[in-house]
């Protein structure tokens, strides 16, 4: 509990948790008091809200459709898919994708020249994803966190 001391404090790194003077309420006083106060608790009761609004019911609803699936080969692999990112470090994830879309040894581009193509440079080009990866990667991160982790 010693860190939550800093929060009463005017804390230096210096003087350390001990010898910082101590003010009390004097930060609360000036954060409920700022002009920013009414923003900040609006944006955090919004952001809260429409979470617990999607990341509730979605689980649930992904849950009851996968258990629905007729195969049970192809349950299992769903199942498989969409818990192993929680498992996987993303290093090994990103080391998954580079082995898949590698333009020298990817496996896709492998596809892709026996079908008569020329190797694309997913990860490096705009044509072949970064853009779109970048455009869209935080609202799939903060879907698939909300499915993973609810």
């Amino acid at each position: 509990m010693y860190g939550a001391q800093i929060a009463f404090r005017d804390y230096n790194p210096v003087d350390g948790f001990f010898w910082s003077p101590w003010v009390g309420l004097d930060h609360f006083v000036a954060f409920v008091t700022s002009f920013q106060f009414e923003r900040l608790v609006a944006n955090t009761l919004t952001i809260n809200t429409v979470g617990l609004l999607v990341a509730f019911p979605v689980p649930i609803i992904l849950a009851l459709i996968v258990n629905q699936l007729p195969s049970e080969r192809f349950k299992r692999m769903t199942q498989t898919i969409l818990y192993a990112p929680s498992f996987i470090s993303v290093v090994v994830i990103v080391g998954m994708i580079h082995l898949l879309f590698s333009p020298s040894s990817g496996m896709v581009n492998h596809a892709i020249s026996l079908l008569g193509g020329e190797p694309i440079f997913f990860m490096g080009t705009p044509e072949g994803g970064v853009k779109a990866w970048k455009q869209h990667g935080v609202r799939r991160r903060v879907v698939e966190r909300m499915l993973r982790w609810a």
